[in-house]
């Protein structure tokens, strides 16, 4: 194969990484930072609470501030060992994070272009398949969640190496195969690193068929081949086995019903987006949060991949060059995968092959999809400037674009016809209707203008077989502001001070005199889904509307807890119990999440006049928070029920039915004088399979009263005895309490059964107490009492990953060792 990086490859790559970085230069020089919506509610959060860890000379094994305490390294998402991580250690997070960011498409294109010239396409068809794939329409959009993004960075170096090990059969080069995969999968987006391991080793059994017929090197190959997943899995077992343990005692546990798992699945009438990028509406500009994209999908903004690769796609099935059969299979599974629901095919995989019931989301198959699509058009390419059959070549494009053309007339049409039926079937996108239809004519229109000024440009140069003299420049030049502006208009930007965090919000959570951060609680989303709906004039108006709530997570930023949590994964117990909560008959609930120690509430001023939580002594302060045009203004409201982080109970009665335990605390047994805690060794798992399909909040449970419960206006936790002091450090909690007599110190953070504790130095066992937290037994009188997180899941995974680690260097060495002319040849006698 040709590997020349000659004169033109020096050319090429610059363009082609200078073309990619345009649409991002408000992030790279103006100081901006994205703030999509998992982007900035999600991934920013995540990544600050993992680096701050970091920077403290410690392993982010655990996350105290979200969801009332969770594993941290056990969240795929997290990408706690992300090699590429240093780039916001380095740097200040708050330009770090953008910046790594920004690489990652950078590194698309570059790793694009080195397998494009891998598989024999000169450096303008290699910058060319770059630039498709950096700035593809799905690529962009996935700056929602970078996760997928740094996943699919990864894909075409995968596939190079593994072209490779097909070729060559050498140990480099399946050791540089299990480096890459293993980045890969440590970048956070298991569904799309196992679509793109799906790809790799399906390319591999091609290859392996096709070219190995006899002799030796086919089984060295074959061996490798069946090695590599299992080194890939050595290298990443410090990420996979943690993970692995987050999952057993989540609600993925069982896997996720067909209905969730297929939810967010590629709606027919979106492949126009193929062509129109914004033709449902851009989230950036014209519609509101939940309502940024087309019917029953959430989060994908457009697919779209640019008028000229579309046309010159097909053209890669033309000329004497190898056809890329393989490419245009792997188009076409993963774009039936992708209509998840609508057709029978996910259904089928989702019931046959293992683990893919813990996936979500079909429309991230999309990935493979969109990568297939830019080799294609590199192809095409190629054979546009070789100049073969230039009348054939030119009829091929005529006819694409007549038939792209028609097919999106066709769409629009469905669109204009079905739109509003489509949409009373779906609520989300009842509202989106009015916004989008009257502008969708006119996005089809300027959709319509740039496909045929793409078809005569492309068919021209092809007919007058003067591609060479027109240069392939203009037409990359072309996709570029194609490609470019639909990526500066799906990529909005705001300046860093918007990372800050509201004034009064601040003083109101520093009340607290224990010294353990204020616990947040966000009304539920019957009482707050008016939010969602809000048909926001501005970007400011979105971006300020998400800060100034706090979304989960979010609050991790000021070291702020929070009791909900904004996340796909999340311990079975929480889920469950907050579940319940929100459940509970409404004047119960702050009562019920102040046993959890909220003491701060955002709600809305209605929510009062309706008792939604309890009666008027409950709160002790209120101050407003306004959150945008025209918008309802929230309170945030102190929980005068909100039990302290740390407290001791004199007395504790074993329950072992995690229901009875919801039961007791909907009832309102006095928690001043008792805990419920589960029965020695009898932690989640004796509880887990039994509860993992119930329903776990029964309506014939009745709460008692609130008037006739022991609280008082006055001192509404009489008796209580609070621990003198919470001190947090990474995967640590150290507590002092004074103890009357001998009794439970309860702390009201999350159970997990990793969890040790030492009372004066003596190790005991926790209990889960409460439903949700811990649990354990301290003697009358002053004790410091230490939490330290140790799972061996996380030591066992360290131990795996360095051993493959070492194993790989060693036998890398060995290789090298032996391919060197270390001894002079023999002559003979």
């Amino acid at each position: 194969m040709e590997r020349d990086y000659g004169s033109r490859s020096r050319v090429a790559l610059p363009i082609l990484l200078l073309l990619v970085l345009l649409p991002f230069t408000p992030v790279v020089f103006a100081g901006k930072s994205f703030f999509l919506t998992d982007t900035f509610n999600f991934f920013y959060p995540l990544k600050k609470t993992v680096i701050d860890i970091l920077e403290a000379g410690a392993l982010p094994h655990w996350n105290h501030l979200s969801a009332g305490g969770k594993p941290l390294i056990g969240g795929l998402q997290s990408g706690a060992f992300y090699p590429l991580n240093f780039v916001m250690i380095v740097l200040p997070f708050h330009r770090g994070f953008p910046i790594f960011f920004v690489i990652h498409y950078l590194l698309a294109a570059w790793f694009t272009f080195r397998l494009a010239r891998r598989m024999g396409l000169g450096p303008p068809s290699a910058a060319f398949a770059g630039l498709v794939f950096a700035l593809s329409g799905y690529l962009v959009s996935m700056a929602n969640s970078i996760s997928i993004v740094m996943t699919l960075t990864w894909l075409p170096l995968q596939i190079l190496f593994a072209l490779d090990l097909i070729d060559r059969g050498r140990w480099v080069d399946l050791a540089s195969l299990v480096i890459v995969t293993a980045f890969a999968f440590l970048a956070g987006a298991p569904v799309t690193f196992a679509y793109g391991v799906g790809a790799v080793m399906l390319l591999i059994a091609v290859g392996l068929f096709r070219r190995g017929r006899g002799g030796e090197p086919w089984r060295a190959r074959a061996i490798f081949a069946l090695v590599f997943p299992v080194l890939v899995f050595g290298v990443c077992a410090v990420q996979f086995l943690p993970a692995q343990d987050f999952a057993r005692y989540s609600l993925r546990a069982e896997g996720i019903p067909y209905d969730d798992a297929a939810r967010e699945s590629l709606h027919p009438l979106r492949l126009a987006t193929y062509l129109s990028p914004f033709l449902f509406g851009n989230h950036a500009v014209d519609l509101p949060y939940r309502f940024q994209v087309a019917p029953q999908i959430i989060i994908l903004i457009t697919i779209y991949l640019g008028v000229v690769p579309l046309l010159i796609a097909p053209l890669a099935f033309i000329g004497t060059h190898r056809k890329p059969y393989f490419w245009l299979g792997a188009l076409v599974v993963s774009l039936l995968l992708a209509f998840g629901k609508h057709l029978p095919l996910y259904r089928l995989v989702y019931e046959v092959v293992p683990y893919f019931d813990q996936f979500r989301s079909p429309f991230k198959a999309l990935g493979i999809a969109t990568f297939s699509v830019a080799i294609l058009a590199g192809y095409g390419l190629e054979t546009l400037l070789r100049g073969e059959d230039a009348a054939r070549a030119a009829r091929a494009i005529l006819v694409s674009g007549i038939a792209w053309a028609i097919g999106l007339g066709i769409i629009v049409w469905i669109s204009f016809a079905f739109y509003g039926r489509i949409a009373a079937t779906e609520p989300l996108a009842q509202e989106a209707v009015g916004t989008i239809k009257d502008a969708m004519l006119g996005r089809a229109l300027i959709a319509l203008a740039v496909l045929s000024a793409g078809t005569i440009l492309v068919a021209m140069a092809a007919r007058t077989a003067s591609t060479r003299r027109i240069g392939w420049f203009s037409l990359l030049l072309f996709a570029a502001a194609d490609l470019g502006l639909c990526a500066w208009l799906a990529t909005p930007t705001k300046l860093d001070e918007f990372y800050t965090i509201p004034a009064p919000l601040v003083t109101s959570l520093n009340l607290r005199t224990s010294g353990a951060p204020a616990r947040l609680y966000r009304t539920p989303p019957d009482e707050w889904a008016g939010l969602e709906n809000l048909q926001l004039e501005k970007q400011v108006d979105f971006y300020e509307v998400r800060r100034w709530l706090l979304a989960p997570n979010y609050g991790t930023i000021f070291g702020i807890e929070q009791f909900d949590s904004y996340e796909s994964a999340v311990l079975f117990w929480h889920s469950k119990l907050q579940n319940f909560i929100e459940r509970a008959p409404a004047r119960e609930r702050a009562r019920m999440v102040g046993l959890f120690n909220v003491e701060y509430i955002i709600s809305i001023p209605r929510a009062l006049g309706r008792n939604f939580y309890g009666p008027p002594y409950a709160f002790e302060s209120t101050f407003p928070l306004n959150v945008g045009t025209g918008t309802e203004p929230r309170t945030v409201l102190r929980n005068r029920l909100a039990f302290p982080r740390a407290y001791w109970a004199p007395e504790a009665v074993e329950i072992t039915d995690g229901n009875e335990m919801l039961r007791r605390i909907l009832e309102g047994a006095d928690f001043t004088k008792q805990v419920l805690v589960t029965p020695p060794g009898g932690g989640p798992s004796s509880v887990l399979h039994e509860e993992q399909r119930m329903l776990p909040y029964d309506p014939a449970w009745r709460p008692t009263p609130m008037e006739n419960i022991n609280i008082g206006p006055n001192n509404p936790l009489p008796g209580l005895v609070e621990a003198a002091s919470v001190k947090y450090s990474p995967n640590e909690v150290e507590v002092v309490v004074v103890a009357p007599a001998a009794g439970y110190l309860v702390l009201n953070d999350t159970y997990h059964p990793d969890w040790k504790a030492w009372v004066a130095g003596e190790e005991r066992e926790i209990r889960r107490a409460n439903y949700l937290v811990r649990a354990v037994p301290v003697p009358e009188g002053r004790s410091t009492v230490k939490f330290r997180f140790e799972p061996p899941s996380h030591r066992l995974g360290m131990a795996i990953s360095l051993f493959t680690l070492l194993l790989l260097a060693a036998l890398t060495a060995a290789w090298i060792f032996a391919q060197r002319p270390w001894k002079a040849p023999n002559k003979g006698v």
